[in-house]
């Protein structure tokens, strides 16, 4: 991906909306029945059934008033049409609604990519800037915020390897007079109530009152024409009225009669404004150190989980955009895609840009090395380096195996390496940054702690050789190699196993038999009756090989101490599958103790009915073997001394006629041979040996297990 340099020209996609929060009010009246009658006849009916309505009403009551003085006469005919008039406004459902007009200010979000890729090179030039000092340049010597600030508030947030990214900065846009998002409540003009025509409504209404009450006096007094003159007054007067007032309170609502009359005001909060929540005005967050604030230190990178949780944090009706500065290698959580479909479901804008190059340096790397903590004298050991190299086109290197007496206790990467030249060999990596394992093999010849070293003599272009050797220390003892070997039941392979370490002289072995008696007699250095239940008798051994071992009979903090013990002192552990008790402690899925058991297996055990997957016991036809790359590669499965023969070997071999049935391998693991199915001539069905090797922090521990077997005349 080509670099491209982040300038406000660059998101322009994201200008949009105002820059200061405001509101308005607005008081609407509206005849919810109009639009709910169609075509113009229905109008032409309901006008013309009005007029007639309006005319026939005039008509009686002029006839049946004809006795009566003009005035009277016309007052009763005002307040019979006004009576129809009021039957039309309810007919009409006339409505009153208040609209609020808020601008907020548009919003702009940035990612930021910390994972460790962020740290290669921005170009494919020498002494090219890391990508993410670059990131920091753009944020801290550039105007890029402030003129993004000018128009949006905008947030820049980090991510990594966690599902949600961190919020590093925020800028705010609003104003520094803090008059923003005073609405139609807030503002001192619009808080002097109009009170001229509330004023005339009520005199009116008073004049209305008082000629009313004349008239009544008129009429007592037996003036008929000047109570008829009075109280058509009184009907002119008081609808007026009425109607002057009942207009001036429903136009401003938020006062009391009161107050319009009386011109007095007030100043009501509004509560439910989301105008003048908290967060419109808490304090922006500011970045002193950009460098250390986009570090790249993730393990992986999450662009898929940071665009989505960014747009819940965020409301896309005022989220403008999202820009992504990364190099664009995602390598976990969700899919990205989804996100982008996500984020284009509600039109939100996604603005990438890309930092780095699309040519890789050449460069070549000794990315891990992998030496077994302690040995023995005489003892052949491997060690393994994985390199790694990049640049393109393949290149050809010598890679040296360094060894010596390590007489130094200090660590770090200054400490040189050692000198004593052991063995080179060359080999040729692939430049498109595939890992190869290369191997060498070292037989230790006296006690004492070493250091040994992996280096590779990189070509003339290589960009960084800071990452061209590694090494490692490893302890050279001369005590004997001590077994525990726990059995359910007094298995072949149990026997076998005993006997064989048992002769050895290099070994000190202690078992348990869980079916034993107490006072059993057996060819081993001790007999124990129950698992080690401490650490300190526990750690001594430097393996523990189990034979379909009684899982329900150890104790669950017994297997919190079996995991310290693979996992803080690197102990190996053999684990050997049978028909017993295996299928037993797998059926029991409500016991706490079998998610610890399981997690000691390198493969996934079969999810299904223990009944239909817990494998093969005596089968009467052989399941031949297969052997993987892998195998043909491991050294404790060569049978003759040459791997051709020590193949052929493994070919000739009938097979097995047992096995525990599992799911799948675990990340990491190597499976070593599969088995044929010789009734259905199936190639490779089901793996039947398997192991994983866990590496971390100066430690290597083995285990093996899964579809283990038990060879019939082995």
């Amino acid at each position: 991906m080509n670099e491209v340099e982040l300038t406000p020209g660059d998101v322009s996609a994201l200008d949009s909306p105002q820059s200061v929060i405001s509101s308005s009010k607005r008081i609407v009246y509206e005849a919810a029945r109009v639009a709910t009658i169609d075509g113009w006849w229905v109008w032409a009916l309901v006008i013309l059934s009005l007029a007639i309505i309006v005319a026939l009403c005039i008509h009686y009551y002029r006839r049946d008033a004809a006795e009566l003085s003009r005035p009277v006469r016309a007052s009763l005919v005002t307040l019979r049409v006004l009576t129809i008039a009021g039957l039309v406004f309810f007919f009409f459902d006339v409505t009153r609604r208040t609209e609020r007009l808020m601008t907020r200010p548009s919003e702009v979000a940035i990612l930021v990519d910390t994972s460790q890729s962020m740290s290669l090179p921005s170009t494919a030039e020498l002494g090219a800037m890391p990508r993410a000092d670059r990131v920091a340049s753009i944020f801290g010597e550039t105007k890029l915020l402030d003129d993004l600030s000018a128009k949006h508030r905008v947030s820049v947030y980090v991510f990594g390897q966690t599902n949600e990214p961190r919020l590093l900065q925020t800028t705010s846009t609003l104003p520094s007079d803090g008059k923003e998002g005073q609405g139609d409540g807030a503002d001192p003009k619009a808080q002097s109530p109009q009170s001229g025509w509330a004023i005339l409504g009520m005199l009116l209404i008073l004049l209305g009152i008082l000629t009313a009450l004349a008239s009544l006096a008129a009429g007592a007094a037996t003036a008929h024409s000047v109570a008829g003159r009075l109280i058509l007054a009184t009907t002119i007067l008081l609808p007026i009225g009425i109607g002057v007032l009942g207009g001036s309170a429903a136009v401003y609502s938020d006062r009391s009669l009161m107050e319009l009359i009386t011109g007095s005001s007030r100043v009501v909060a509004d509560a439910d404004d989301p105008d003048k929540s908290d967060d419109t005005n808490s304090p922006p967050v500011r970045v002193e150190n950009w460098t250390e604030a986009v570090a790249a230190t993730g393990t992986q990178s999450r662009i898929g989980d940071a665009i989505r949780e960014v747009l819940s944090l965020h409301d896309a009706s005022t989220l403008a955009g999202v820009v992504v500065l990364t190099d664009g290698q995602s390598n976990g959580g969700g899919d990205p895609d989804a996100a982008i479909s996500l984020a284009r479901r509600e039109g939100v804008a996604l603005v990438p840009v890309g930092l780095g190059s699309d040519e890789a340096p050449v460069n070549v790397r000794v990315v891990d090395l992998e030496v077994p903590r302690r040995v023995y004298p005489g003892d052949k050991f491997a060690i393994s380096a994985v390199l790694q190299a990049s640049g393109g086109n393949s290149i050809k290197v010598d890679v040296q195996l360094l060894d010596e007496l390590d007489v130094d206790d200090t660590e770090g990467e200054n400490q040189p390496l050692p000198t004593e030249l052991i063995e080179t060999k060359t080999v040729e990596l692939s430049g498109d940054s595939k890992l190869q394992t290369i191997q060498f093999e070292l037989e230790p010849e006296s006690v004492g702690r070493r250091r040994l070293a992996i280096r590779v003599l990189p070509p003339a272009q290589d960009k960084n050789q800071l990452d061209d050797s590694q090494a490692s220390r490893y302890e050279v003892v001369a005590r004997k190699l001590k077994v525990l070997a726990i059995a359910g039941g007094p298995t072949r392979e149990y026997l076998f196993f005993r006997n064989l370490m048992f002769r050895d002289n290099s070994v000190e072995i202690d078992v348990w038999l869980q079916t034993g008696k107490e006072g059993i007699s057996q060819d081993a250095d001790k007999i124990l009756t129950a698992m080690p239940a401490t650490a300190d008798e526990l750690f001594l051994y430097d393996t523990i090989v189990m034979f379909d071992p009684d899982w329900m009979a150890i104790e669950a903090p017994v297997l919190e101490l079996m995991d310290r013990y693979l996992a803080q002192q690197a102990g190996g552990l053999v684990l050997v599958g049978g028909p017993v008790y295996h299928s037993q402690w797998i059926r029991r899925r409500t016991d706490p103790r079998v998610a610890k058991i399981a997690g000691f297996f390198p493969v996934t055990m079969s999810s299904g009915s223990p009944l239909a997957t817990s494998g093969r016991q005596g089968g009467e036809q052989a399941w031949p073997m297969k052997l993987t790359a892998e195998a043909r590669r491991a050294d404790f499965l060569m049978i003759a001394d040459d791997p051709a023969k020590s193949l052929e070997a493994w070919q000739e071999f009938q097979g097995v006629y047992d096995y525990v049935a599992t799911k799948d391998a675990k990340p990491g693991a190597k499976v070593y041979s599969y088995f044929s199915d010789p009734t259905t001539e199936l190639s490779g069905s089901l793996p039947i040996f398997m192991a994983s090797q866990f590496y971390g922090a100066g430690r290597v521990y083995f285990q093996a297990s899964g579809e283990m077997w038990r060879l019939r005349g082995l």
